[in-house]
């Protein structure tokens, strides 16, 4: 987690952020790349026993960070504030059972996965279109 939210620090300060809102300022697959990285963390939590009500909290801050972050200058702010992947360890951190994940659960939460890259690809795919459009026609 430390690399996409926290692995670089501003001198003087006690600023820190990581690599998801660097990667995050190439439009569209910028935050695609972080979505993934995201949502691969969430699977790794859910295979570690993660709860499905935490798994869906955790699902919240990875598509605020996405959606957000997708907004141009906006996003760009939020990611350096937000830091999903680190709110997600500490929600880990907090409940996590110990216990592996039942395959029920790990067959919910891999759906409801497969689910959000579905979409999220969709609406990269008509943002992508519409930047497209507004830039040639």
């Amino acid at each position: 987690m430390k690399f996409t939210d926290t692995a670089f620090k501003i001198p003087g300060t006690n600023i820190s952020f990581g690599l998801d809102p660097i990667i995050g300022l190439i439009p569209v697959a910028g935050e695609t790349v972080s979505l993934a990285i995201s949502l691969l963390m969430v699977f790794g939590f859910a295979k570690e026993g993660a709860s499905t009500s935490l798994i869906f909290k955790m699902l919240g801050n990875v598509m605020a960070d996405y959606l957000i972050g997708s907004i141009p200058i906006i996003g760009d702010v939020f990611d350096f504030a937000f830091k999903a992947n680190q709110r997600n360890l500490q929600l880990a951190q907090k409940n996590l059972s110990g216990e592996k994940a039942s395959s029920k659960t790990m067959g919910i939460v891999l759906a409801v996965l497969l689910l959000a890259l579905l979409l999220i690809l969709i609406l990269a795919g008509f943002i992508s279109w519409k930047i497209i459009e507004w830039l040639f026609m």
